[in-house]
């Protein structure tokens, strides 16, 4: 049962506020009701619709704002954190070569995260990481864009991602370790269906690509559905691969080497050797969504 702060005597709760971080004042002004709840002064929260980009240096998390002036051209500089601030992120964040450790920074008592987007640059996939992140973040991602480029530390768990972030409707997936049951893990999470996934992968991980699972997977997600998958280098192996790959989808899927004329269709394109191919489902295997599909939305 929640103990009733508000009946808490003012030098209490005035004691409370002095005790608690900036973050943890709103949350109770929040379940109060009441600006009261802990005086003198009320928690303002500052909202910006800017990007912020979280970076560690030598242990400690340093915290820039982006703004987009053009298409272009950026104006990034750094945020300062003040004593008693808070920060509302409501439309993106990245976090660079982070660990469960660094979420644990003091920084974050300045920050209320509520991003449609995250972006994890090379940062740790653990359980416990994502797990502390959704926490943060109060689950609120619908986009993830995950980039692996240096770290090889975790290999990506499917199910507790959705987990972590159940709302998400789109992933990117850059150059990240996969298991070789991935789309077998995905098909696992029965209910969870998302709008795009885009995957660059290197050539010698195009065999985990388990073509019966591909087929099936294609099959249960909505109608618009798109999957973008980026080939990176080449080898005798993965040209025989990708050649059966093709052979294989050809006798099961429609393919052209343009945009569907249909953009309802359910579709994946593939990549390789410069060339981009793309195969879709013909309208009867799968009912219409509602919703418009998306279409490299990063």
């Amino acid at each position: 049962m929640p103990y009733p702060i508000a009946s808490l005597h003012y030098g209490l709760r005035f004691r409370l506020a002095e005790l608690a971080t900036p973050l943890e004042r709103l949350n109770l002004q929040i379940a109060a009701g009441n600006s009261s709840i802990c005086p003198p002064n009320l928690q303002l929260l500052h909202k910006y619709d800017d990007v912020f980009d979280f970076h560690t240096r030598d242990g400690q998390v340093l915290v820039l704002k982006v703004k987009k002036i053009t298409e272009v051209l950026l104006d990034v500089k750094p945020y300062k954190v003040a004593k008693d601030s808070l920060t509302e992120c409501g439309r993106k964040i990245f976090l660079n070569f982070f660990t469960e450790q660094h979420l644990e920074s003091e920084k974050f008592n300045h920050f209320l995260l509520r991003p449609n987007k995250l972006k994890l640059n090379n940062c740790d996939l653990s359980k416990p990481f994502l797990d502390k992140l959704s926490t943060m973040t109060s689950q609120s991602p619908t986009i993830v864009v995950i980039l692996q480029e240096k770290c090889y530390a975790h290999t990506l768990n499917f199910s507790q991602l959705f987990t972590a972030f159940p709302q998400v409707q789109c992933i990117r997936l850059d150059r990240c370790q996969l298991s070789e049951t991935w789309i077998a893990d995905i098909l696992q999470c029965k209910k969870h269906s998302f709008q795009a996934l885009d995957i660059t992968i290197y050539s010698n991980q195009l065999e985990t690509f388990k073509l019966n699972d591909l087929i099936k997977f294609m099959k249960v997600q909505r109608r618009g559905f798109c999957m973008f998958v980026t080939v990176l280098g080449s080898s005798d192996s993965s040209d025989l691969f990708f050649a059966q790959l093709k052979q294989f989808l050809n006798t099961r899927l429609r393919h052209t080497y343009t945009e569907p004329q249909e953009k309802k269709f359910t579709h994946v394109y593939f990549y390789y050797r410069n060339v981009r191919i793309c195969w879709y489902l013909p309208h009867n295997t799968r009912l219409v969504s509602k919703k418009s599909p998306l279409h490299r939305w990063w």
